[in-house]
């Protein structure tokens, strides 16, 4: 698959270690399965840098894709977290990777995951929720309550009877709504 380039249309924090981006994929065919993963690419003083990310995105979700990035020593992800602006332009290629969901594969998927793992997963969930009748349950563990990514978003996805969700911390007392 070719490199495009596409614009920052959204920076969050997702988490207080953990930002979270919306890609403008500027009208460019980009074609990937719920659960893959990319190249990004950023031009940072002069010198194009790459660095893998997992999409949290599905296919289903037209013109965008959206990625998690926790912190770290990567310089596209250093830019991520510390340079980058709504604007700004970064290049992307991919999808890329064997572990992914498509329809049909399973009516009841069970997922778990722990930190950042949960992206992917995120994208496979979103997915079966827009695209299937399947059935899916995510576990999800972090150091903290606050390092949960998606925590608001999963409780609110497990009102639906399809969607169960089970959050954990490891390093604090569970809370409300957490093991």
């Amino acid at each position: 698959m070719a490199i495009i380039p596409v614009k920052i249309t959204e920076l969050r924090w997702e988490t207080p270690t953990v930002r979270g981006l919306k890609l403008d994929l500027q009208g460019q065919e980009f074609i990937y399965k719920a659960g893959q993963w990319i190249d990004c690419y950023a031009d940072i003083d002069g010198v194009r840098s790459i660095v893998g990310y997992s999409l949290a995105s599905t296919p289903t979700q037209k013109g965008y894709i959206e990625l998690a990035v926790k912190q770290g020593d990567n310089p596209v992800t250093e830019y991520i977290h510390t340079g980058a602006k709504v604007g700004d332009t970064l290049y992307v290629d991919g999808g890329q990777g064997e572990i992914f969901y498509e329809a049909g594969m399973g009516s009841k998927v069970v997922l778990a995951a722990a930190g950042i793992g949960v992206a992917p997963l995120m994208g496979m969930v979103r997915y079966i929720v827009e695209a299937t009748d399947a059935e899916v349950t995510l576990f999800q563990s972090a150091s903290t309550r606050d390092e949960l990514v998606f925590y608001d978003e999963m409780k609110r996805l497990s009102e639906n009877p399809r969607v169960r969700y089970y959050p954990f911390v490891t390093r604090e007392a569970p809370g409300e709504g957490v093991e």
